[in-house]
């Protein structure tokens, strides 16, 4: 699975994590507080293990899991 971010600025792909419901259910839980932060926050910031992207709301468009 990867996590794919569209903005304004181009697509941003994560790198791959494991295709099994437990690491889709922790993406899915990390990805709701994250949007449920950006409605409250001008910019936040999305972190899974060693992988971290800046969201600014301004140029945030769509995020989704996509199975490898």
């Amino acid at each position: 699975m990867i996590i794919i971010i569209d903005t304004t600025k181009g697509i941003i792909k994560s790198p791959k994590y494991p295709d099994n419901p437990v690491v889709k259910s922790i993406l899915d839980k990390k990805i709701k507080e994250v949007l449920s932060s950006l409605t409250k926050k001008k910019v936040t910031y999305l972190k899974i293990d060693e992988w971290g992207v800046l969201l600014d709301r301004t140029s945030f468009k769509s995020i989704a899991i996509q199975s490898a």
